[in-house]
């Protein structure tokens, strides 16, 4: 389980005036990483800046060849509200990069609905777009909220070209390129989720509970096999899903020469907070993951590091980057790369 660091830097740091809180990360295929997060102002009437509710924006952050980040740039302000659950997606087939959220009226803390903006020059500027025939937010009240952590665009097999992301509620596809979105399955008793296409007609879900911590039932995991358009029971034990604690994690499955292997990234503390890492499975030919390794996993941090939300993307043919909130009172959002050998090898994967 032991760790070997490749690259690491820190994208954005809390301040005494701001927090930054929810990663979210996609790349372009040309290689440049986008980094997201929420930068909370808090409500100014007591409120912790690290609140949920309260003055928020979507942030971003570029890292291109040069191995530097590009200076931070809003993509999402709406004033003293709160704007939420980034979920980017870039989709190479329209050379656009999406970003979903969540906008929530700060008085009421009510969901006035899922927004999207796109990018066709690389997050330089960005469009407000009109999503179901309506500039003003859609699927209202009926999802939840946006992710948060990226999307997927499916490569291969009956629904190549589909965008599908994970809502608190179910999941969510365009067969158009965004113009519309339409709702998938549903989900109950359960929030915050990720996705992943694990094999040409196999999507993988999974989602957040509300369990109490010591119930190993903090994350749920399912299959679809139409695109995201209905799911399988939602389960723990069959899987093998990893035990954690409460907390969004990612699930990323891999391309190129890596290509039967699947990421989960989430503490690996079953009581708090703490101690980032990254578990492996290989996967059953077109059916379903086999099982998490459990006992044994990659650690991004050790076992008493302050660590909680993150989502991860494939860099290259051969590495994988997580960016994840570490320290405590949410000090900073990390990003740090790593060899899949690596990981693959700290899970009992390969040798």
């Amino acid at each position: 389980v032991a760790s070997a660091q490749d690259i690491s830097s820190t994208p954005f740091t809390t301040t005494s005036k701001v927090c930054y809180r929810i990663p979210a990360i996609t790349r372009d295929d040309g290689g440049t990483i986008y980094a997201f997060a929420e930068r909370r102002h808090g409500n100014g009437k007591g409120t912790s800046r690290c609140s949920d509710n309260g003055d928020i924006e979507i942030v971003m952050r570029k890292l291109g060849s040069n191995g530097r980040w590009s200076s931070e740039t809003v993509v999402v302000d709406k004033v003293r509200n709160r704007v939420t659950n980034p979920v980017p997606i870039y989709n190479s087939s329209l050379h656009k990069l999406f970003l979903i959220y969540t906008y929530k009226d700060n008085t009421t803390q009510k969901v006035i609905g899922l927004f999207q903006k796109t990018s066709s020059d690389g997050g330089n500027t960005w469009k407000t777009e009109t999503v179901n025939g309506n500039t003003n937010g859609f699927l209202m009240g009926d999802v939840g909220q946006s992710g948060p952590g990226h999307g997927i665009v499916i490569d291969e097999g009956n629904n190549k070209g589909r965008m599908v992301i994970a809502a608190w509620r179910g999941g969510l596809y365009s067969d158009n390129g965004g113009a519309t979105w339409l709702r998938g399955y549903k989900t109950e008793g359960v929030n915050e989720g990720t996705i992943a296409a694990i094999s040409a007609n196999t999507l993988f879900a999974c989602h957040r509970t509300n369990s109490d911590s010591t119930t190993g039932l903090e994350h749920l995991c399912a299959i679809s096999y139409d695109g995201a358009k209905t799911i399988s029971q939602l389960a723990a034990g069959i899987y093998n899903v990893p035990d954690s604690t409460q907390v969004e994690g990612s699930l990323l499955a891999l391309k190129g020469r890596y290509k039967g292997y699947a990421l989960y990234s989430l503490p690996s503390s079953t009581t708090n907070r703490k101690g980032m890492s990254i578990f492996a499975s290989s996967l059953s030919g077109n059916q379903s993951i086999v099982s998490w390794q459990n006992k044994q996993w990659f650690n991004v941090t050790s076992a008493d590091t302050y660590a909680a939300y993150s989502d991860m993307v494939q860099t290259n043919k051969d590495t994988v980057a997580i960016l994840y909130e570490s320290g405590k009172d949410y000090k900073k959002i990390t990003y740090a790369k790593y060899s899949l050998d690596v990981i693959l090898q700290a899970a009992g994967l390969i040798q």
